[in-house]
């Protein structure tokens, strides 16, 4: 079965990239105009959030390109210098990529209001790459759902 390649969002201005499945001329202008609103609204409010809670010495030593995905919606940052950026190009893709179920589970594991190794055991949350830098991610954006990263 072939994929849909993703498309680039329209909204240029915004980091959210969404993919659309191939549909009728008509079907697809009516999907654009009904989904993509709510599904950008929801990813730029998560990285305006993140953005304001970027905690610069958790991230020290990190040199990485992450992507925090909901379904077929993705916010890609890229990680170095302590710095955080959120409209990175990212030839090669990211590093690591985190997945949660829906849009309000990645909210409230990221400003910790859910406890993450719940979300983790029921599916709701999971990472595709180094499942370590987790800690890393909850420390970043001062997020208390996990506990302080383990020492070696």
């Amino acid at each position: 079965m072939m994929r849909n390649k993703p498309r680039e969002c329209p909204l240029r201005n915004l980091c959210v990239r969404v993919n659309v499945p191939a549909l009728g001329s008509s079907d697809r202008s009516e999907t654009l105009s009904s989904l993509l609103p709510a599904a950008a609204q929801s990813m730029n409010e998560l990285r305006d959030i993140l953005m304001a809670s970027f905690y610069p010495p958790a991230a020290r030593g990190l040199d990485a390109s992450l992507r925090i995905q909901v379904g077929h919606d993705w916010l890609d940052f890229r990680v170095e210098h302590g710095r955080v950026d959120f409209d990175p190009v990212l030839p090669d893709g990211p590093d690591t990529v985190f997945r949660f179920a829906d849009h309000r589970t990645a909210r409230a594991l990221l400003t910790g209001e859910e406890d993450a190794f719940e979300a983790f055991m029921h599916g709701r949350f999971r990472a595709d790459g180094y499942l370590m830098w987790a800690f890393t991610l909850m420390a970043m954006f001062r997020s208390v759902s996990l506990p302080p990263t383990p020492t070696e």
